[in-house]
């Protein structure tokens, strides 16, 4: 596995969780606006090492996403999915989606 795939798939994992904890707290602004500064810190520290020709690159290989993403091959991905052991529906396809599309808001890619 490459450190972009690494550091996108640590960001994946992070605006994951911090959506989550956003819903969980969203009564409490003070939370989520500490929440929203961590994916920018995070894509401020990628988009300093990568160039942004490196990170568009990225995205346009249509990436696995998630702590299994890029580690898996095609197969084994199709072998976990059919084992159940990663759930595979239309909500969380839903779920990537929107997840990438806060990836590259944060990361500035060109849509």
């Amino acid at each position: 596995m490459d450190i972009l795939s690494e550091e996108n798939s640590k960001f994946y994992n992070l605006i994951e969780e911090v959506k989550r904890l956003q819903s969980n707290n969203k009564d409490n602004s003070e939370i989520v606006s500490d929440l929203e500064r961590l994916p920018r810190k995070c894509s401020q520290a990628i988009m300093a090492i990568f160039t942004e020709r490196e990170i568009n690159n990225y995205f346009e290989s249509n990436p696995r996403l998630g702590a299994l993403g890029p580690v898996l091959t095609e197969d084994g991905h199709r072998l976990f999915v059919e084992q159940e052991v990663v759930e595979h529906s239309i909500d969380t396809e839903i779920e990537d989606a929107l997840i990438m599309g806060e990836m590259k808001k944060y990361l500035k890619v060109n849509p």
